[in-house]
């Protein structure tokens, strides 16, 4: 079994984290924390490009859009969508207590008020299509399409026939596909169908404990969903009936398994545990690649994957027109910066408000 070693460690947040996500250029990181501050990092130089504090409570989801906007969703019931593109925001690192009004926000696009009181984060597709917990109920999921007019075209999404308990996780499969965890241990896939009606394609008590994660295999058709329990159970995603069985249930023995991510080449899996360690796993036959222990001894919260398939930026070839020395050290960068591209990289957020960055297979 690999026991790898981190790459480097990222510190700036002074609480622990509790959301990272990958820009798609896979040279940017963003991460919150349970303060509310949002923090986005050159993967490049190990350095905050931009620290702010949009929310005044637990950062719950983070998502990149198109056009470099950054949506946000906070315990303090808000979404936020903001444009960071060719900003010069602050860097400054925040202190103790900082409340962050002297920290610079970047331009605000779009504010919502959602519920968030059952720590669930917002699920996004296509950059545009976002899915909440219910305004009113917790139990319930509405859908939202943000651009190009704000609307609601589904609200108060349910079982009728099952008692879930509140939402806990959700996941797009594609536009007119949502994938939902709830506290019972249900996993349910709703269609969405046209004039807000929605169809319940599966629907299966997996787990025994609240879920906490859910992520998607687009090459085999699969998803993963994991939970308080110490179970890894695989779905079908388009299953002959709403009352199909999972296709294997795999016990890692380490309860709580707080999130699960498959790496966009499909190939392996990450799990964080409760027990402070990160895990690495086959995807198809769920055999342990990797464990480590993903920070100190305060514990990990969320392990994601960076992209994995790039192609190399030309380099300046130009040399009548410019000064050799000046393209020499442009394409000296520019290889630096495919090279960082083109590694394999999971961030690890860890309840000591630290980052860290891990290169594996």
């Amino acid at each position: 079994m690999l026991i790898p070693v981190a790459s480097a460690t990222l510190r700036a947040h002074n609480s622990p984290i509790t959301s990272v996500a990958f820009h798609a250029d896979n040279t940017r990181l963003v991460s919150g924390d349970e303060e509310g501050w949002v923090i986005q990092w050159s993967i490049i130089t190990r350095r905050p490009m931009s620290i702010f504090r949009p929310h005044r409570g637990v950062i719950l989801a983070l998502h990149w859009l198109k056009d470099d906007l950054l949506l946000t969703h906070a315990r303090d019931n808000k979404i936020y969508v903001f444009r960071i593109e060719n900003q010069n925001l602050d860097t400054r690192l925040p202190t103790a207590n900082d409340s962050g009004e002297s920290h610079q926000k970047p331009w605000m696009v779009l504010s919502m008020d959602v519920n968030a009181l059952n720590f669930c984060g917002a699920a996004v597709v296509e950059t545009n299509r976002i899915a909440v917990p219910g305004t009113l109920d917790s139990d319930t999921i509405d859908v939202y399409d943000l651009f190009p007019d704000f609307s609601r075209p589904y609200k108060a999404i349910k079982h009728n026939n099952l008692k879930t308990g509140i939402v806990m996780t959700l996941q797009f499969a594609s536009r007119t596909k949502l994938l939902s965890g709830y506290e019972s241990g249900h996993v349910i896939i709703f269609e969405l169908l046209n004039n807000a009606v929605t169809a319940i394609c599966y629907a299966n008590k997996c787990h025994t404990q609240p879920l906490l994660s859910l992520s998607i295999n687009y090459i085999d058709n699969t998803f993963l969903s994991s939970s308080a329990d110490s179970k890894l159970v695989k779905h079908l995603l388009s299953p002959t009936s709403a009352e199909s069985e999972s296709l294997s249930t795999n016990d890692i023995h380490h309860s709580g398994i707080s999130s699960v991510d498959v790496r966009d080449d499909n190939k392996i899996i990450t799990v964080a545990c409760w027990d402070g360690r990160v895990r690495v796993f086959l995807y198809k036959s769920c055999n342990v690649l990797a464990s480590f222990k993903g920070g100190r001894q305060d514990g990990v919260t969320v392990a994601r994957f960076g992209k994995t398939v790039w192609e190399d930026e030309a380099y300046t070839t130009d040399l009548e027109s410019k000064d050799s020395r000046v393209v020499q050290k442009s394409n000296i960068l520019l290889r630096h910066e495919n090279k960082i591209k083109k590694k394999h990289w999971i961030a690890v957020g860890g309840k000591d408000g630290r980052i860290g960055l891990w290169e594996i297979y």
